[in-house]
């Protein structure tokens, strides 16, 4: 059995609000539609003549119901699913509806598995079939963890459940990015710093190369892509439209990704980390006497760090110089920490900390705590550092 069915049709506008005839005894609703700069998606929501709110602000995902867990009695009887016969399409794009590449269905619900969809609603001409995928899965959004076999990021193409649980509970076959790297770009990068606007270079290696479907190589900076359905070959040149900058703490992600042959992706992360710097090590008494303007950076060690709950070895100064160990670090990361000894986890005795200003390499104002052993310590020693627990 096949019956005629409809798509909504588009309006060229970023937001735009409707009346429209939906299910099967044609009742009015509103329908509002926005384009969501933020996240590069499409947001519908759609209300009763009386304004009772069905659904509101909800993403629109290729294959995925608008009406799905809406269960107001007031909503019609169909399904609103945006379906479309490209098989490199995974995600939603700006204009994909517009120029009909993919297409919001408005489908009855007494027959939920094959339709004559008429792209001409009025006339019934060009009559094209849509059958929707009863027995595969799909799901563009990135996996938000690692789950059995599938790494974080993985999404799905019209995979066969067989292949999903495969995937799930087996590890065998896998394709994978064996390395992902970009030019200039580093992992860590002190808090303050920036990645300059311009043209960057990303490079990759992928193991069992024959199992990727061709022509799916994509590349997002955070949830923006950079680059999508490109060959299956390195390098990647990409474009950052805007540098890259924050004073305080903050992650950024690179992902690269592709399909492989039974429609799973899999992708590799390149992360950027924005980190406070800390200093530590061996000086005299007072860490202020040596006229420097970050006296901090007469300590022998430096390290970024977001967390200071870690390990961390001093030494012994043997022809004098003094052996007060000390520890710095911002204040924003906290001061209810514990000093101890690795070796015997006894408490190493600190002296009350010493506040420091400084601006960094960047023209960060930053201020620290200095903390300093109360009295020296003429040995090496390895102290750790974890917060006090909370009472």
């Amino acid at each position: 059995m096949s019956k005629n069915i409809e798509y909504i049709d588009w309006i060229n506008a970023p937001h735009w609000t409707s009346k429209l005839a939906l299910g099967s005894r044609g009742e009015y609703f509103q329908f509002t539609c926005s384009w969501n700069n933020r996240d590069q998606s499409w947001s519908i929501s759609i209300a009763t003549l009386d304004e009772e709110i069905l659904i509101q602000n909800r993403k629109l995902v290729l294959e995925t119901n608008l009406f799905d867990y809406c269960y107001s009695y007031s909503r019609p009887d169909c399904l609103l699913v945006p379906l479309t016969d490209d098989l490199l399409i995974d995600r939603i794009e700006k204009d994909h509806l517009n120029n009909k590449k993919v297409k919001l269905y408005h489908i009855p619900l007494d027959n939920p598995i094959l339709y004559a969809a008429s792209s001409n609603s009025s006339s019934g001409d060009n009559i094209e079939y849509i059958t929707l995928p009863n027995n595969l899965y799909t799901n563009s959004e990135g996996m938000n963890f690692v789950v059995g076999g599938l790494e974080e990021g993985t999404s799905f193409q019209g995979v066969e459940y067989k292949t999903l649980f495969d995937n799930l509970l087996y590890q065998n076959d896998r394709t994978n990015f064996t390395s992902f790297s970009i030019d200039s770009i580093p992992n860590e990068i002190e808090v303050g710093g920036k990645i300059e606007a311009g043209e960057y270079t990303a490079e990759f290696t992928i193991d069992n190369k024959g199992l990727v479907k061709e022509s799916t190589l994509n590349l997002k900076f955070n949830d923006i892509f950079l680059k999508n359905y490109l060959p299956i070959e390195a390098p990647i040149n990409f474009n950052l439209s805007n540098e890259i900058t924050s004073n305080l703490p903050v992650e950024h992600k690179f992902y690269i990704s592709a399909f492989n042959r039974n429609g799973v992706s899999f992708g590799k992360f390149y992360r950027l980390n924005f980190k406070y710097r800390i200093y530590y090590g061996e000086y005299t008494e007072d860490i202020d006497d040596n006229g420097w303007d970050n006296p901090m950076s007469v300590l022998r060690a430096t390290e970024l760090k977001n967390n200071l709950q870690d390990e961390y070895q001093f030494l012994a100064i043997k022809n004098g110089g003094g052996n007060y160990k000390w520890f710095c670090f911002p204040v924003a990361l906290g001061q209810n920490y514990i000093f101890y000894d690795i070796e015997t986890d006894i408490t190493v005795v600190m002296d009350d900390p010493k506040e420091i200003i400084i601006n960094n390499k960047y023209g960060l104002n930053i201020k620290y705590y200095c903390y300093r052993t109360f009295y020296e310590i003429n040995k090496d020693l390895t102290i750790g550092i974890k917060p006090k627990a909370q009472e």
